[in-house]
């Protein structure tokens, strides 16, 4: 059934009736496949992307409207709701040491499946870890002495251990170097095949290369939910909305305008923009 957003305004601060509330989100409806979607939430800083993915694990509660997941309603009242919609939707946060806390990688991995009471915790931790190229040797090696692509793949692990429908990254790739970068993007295409992924990005380049849905948000509401192509294909919007285009669009815009040829600039790789080039030199 996935997660079902509707009517939803947000703010950390409700007032009473009589006063005006500032709101974080406002008028949100959104509805998300439990598979099969590979979603980027964009938007400039203060937008409300944050709040947005922690209302749909439950992790906050709206102020008004409604969030379902898997026919789960998210309310205080129903606080055993809440425990299985935080176990369908996992969410990786931006900093992984904030979420790294054992003394060991396998126990820190192990610990939402045995929070979860699952069976066979450790071996489902084992899974997990394997899944992301973690192999025994970190076993035992303390979470926080590890690189900062490593201990992005073990926070990951940590969620993808309790087996949730969803799985949500707030900027997967930001501090990254260009290798684990790519590392990291090829691990989550794998992931995409079996779950929905959603992920909070302001990295046009990574958007470009595996979304196959974007969500904008500006001025606490959405403004654009659908085709990455269409999206880009509107400058107007994108520079209204400050988002920018992904280098090889832009580089592949620049060498259309240099060269006069035609050619499509929206390529989704290197390889097809160095074939669309040799194709329109051609025909010159």
């Amino acid at each position: 059934m996935g997660i079902n957003i509707s009517k939803v305004d947000f703010t950390y601060f409700p007032k009473r009736k009589t006063e005006k509330n500032h709101y974080i989100l406002n008028d949100i409806n959104l509805q998300i496949k439990e598979k099969n979607e590979f979603i980027a939430i964009v938007g400039h800083t203060g937008s409300g992307k944050s709040t947005l993915i922690q209302l749909m694990n439950a992790l906050l509660i709206p102020t008004t409207g409604s969030v379902e997941v898997n026919g789960n309603v998210v309310t205080k009242k129903h606080q055993k709701d809440l425990r299985k919609i935080r176990k369908t939707v996992g969410v990786v946060f931006q900093f992984p040491e904030y979420q790294l806390f054992e003394e060991s990688v396998l126990k820190d991995v192990s610990f939402g499946p045995r929070n979860y009471k699952l069976e066979e915790p450790e071996e489902k931790a084992k899974r997990a870890m394997a899944s992301l190229h973690l192999d025994e040797k970190f076993y035992e090696k303390h979470p926080l002495l590890l690189s900062g692509g490593e201990m992005r793949k073990v926070a990951i692990a940590g969620i993808l251990a309790s087996e949730p429908d969803i799985l949500i990254l707030d900027e997967p790739t930001v501090g990254l170097d260009p290798f684990t970068k790519n590392e990291l993007i090829l691990l989550l295409e794998e992931i995409a095949k079996e779950k929905t992924v959603i992920f909070v990005t302001h990295d046009m380049d990574v958007l470009w290369r595996v979304a196959n849905r974007v969500i904008v948000l500006d001025n606490n509401q959405i403004v654009y939910d659908g085709d990455k192509y269409e999206l880009f294909k509107d400058e107007e919007f994108i520079n209204k909305h400050s988002l920018g285009l992904p280098e090889i669009v832009q580089t592949l815009k620049v060498l259309r305008d240099k060269l006069n040829i035609d050619i499509d600039i929206y390529q989704d790789s290197v390889e097809d923009a160095a074939n669309a080039i040799v194709e329109a030199v051609k025909h010159e």
